[in-house]
């Protein structure tokens, strides 16, 4: 396996690592109000400073001609949306128990943002006259 091969598993590991590791947090955090505060701030910093990373290496790679990668992160927004809309709900439903942490809040609003931000450059990429 190639060092480029190894680099891309790499941070493909870090990233759904992460992943699942803020959705996890996130969500008890939502269920347990101020257990984790402190810790779900310093995961969501965590993870969407690797996601900007992720995405910004991804999309560099691409414009340099050798992105390879079909890892959709159409799959972490529809996941996030999902979660981002039961938890609404479900505050909306019994305010008084529930609701939106900020960290939740700035966590989806940054996983949409490198989202399309990244299919904007795919787009563009895409429409770059080949030489």
């Amino acid at each position: 396996m190639n060092q480029g091969k190894i680099y891309q598993l790499l941070w493909r590991f870090f990233i759904n690592f992460w992943s699942i590791a803020a959705l996890i947090f996130l969500t008890y955090d939502f269920f347990s109000p101020q257990d984790f505060r402190n810790f779900t701030t310093s995961i969501t910093i965590v993870y969407v400073g690797i996601l900007g990373l992720y995405a910004g290496s991804k999309e560099f790679r691409r414009w340099q001609g050798s992105h390879s990668s079909s890892h959709a992160g159409e799959i972490y927004v529809a996941i996030w949306t999902i979660i981002i809309i039961i938890l609404a709900v479900m505050g909306i439903v019994d305010k008084d128990r529930y609701e939106i942490t900020h960290d939740l809040a700035a966590a989806y609003i940054a996983v949409i943002t490198i989202f399309i931000i990244t299919a904007e450059s795919k787009y563009l990429h895409q429409k770059k006259p080949k030489r």
